[in-house]
């Protein structure tokens, strides 16, 4: 299970406890799992977060500057269904694709990086088990004991962590 798996995981599971008329077992199971991947969680956020810092700042260091060199930045703006107009998107004007070549390397840098953060073999705190160890040990409820009411999605992703935990301790 690689990180982006399990983070998606975690999404799931948040959303999927404030679905109501929930049994008891279902919701221990969710608490469970959702202590066994916390810790992968926050991992992922704080470095994703660390890496959009300075991608930030490397923009706001390379971009177009005003006559008080301050960044220069364009928005777009469009109208909602009551006319008002709202932000859609933020853009620093001057950072076009090879005419700053340290801008670009260093760019493509953390693009890779933030890519490795999501493909990385998702790994439990400091016990340096993989997260597919410990969800093992998770005790999976019966179908009858989930709630009807739920997205497709959430219970596809719900279920296949289900039966690989089958799979896992029947093993």
């Amino acid at each position: 299970m690689n990180t982006t798996e399990v983070v998606r995981l975690y999404n799931e599971i948040c959303a999927l406890q404030g679905v109501k008329k929930t049994l008891w077992e279902f919701n221990h199971m969710m608490i469970e799992v959702k202590k066994v991947i916390k810790s992968v969680v926050d991992n992922y956020s704080e470095k994703l977060s660390a890496i959009q810092e300075e991608i930030t700042e490397l923009r706001v260091t390379h971009c177009q500057k005003d006559g008080e060199g301050k960044a220069v930045v364009a928005r777009r703006y469009q109208r909602d269904d009551d006319g008002k107009l709202t932000i859609t998107e933020e853009q620093y004007v001057g950072l076009v694709r090879g005419e700053q070549p340290e801008f670009d390397s260093r760019f493509k840098e953390l693009n890779d990086a933030v890519k490795q953060l999501g493909v990385a073999e998702a790994v439990y705190g400091d016990d340096s088990r993989l997260v597919e160890e410990r969800l093992s040990e998770v005790k999976a409820v019966k179908r009858n004991k989930v709630p009807i009411d739920w997205n497709g999605l959430r219970e596809e992703i719900f279920w296949d962590f289900i039966e690989e935990n089958k799979k896992t301790t029947q093993e």
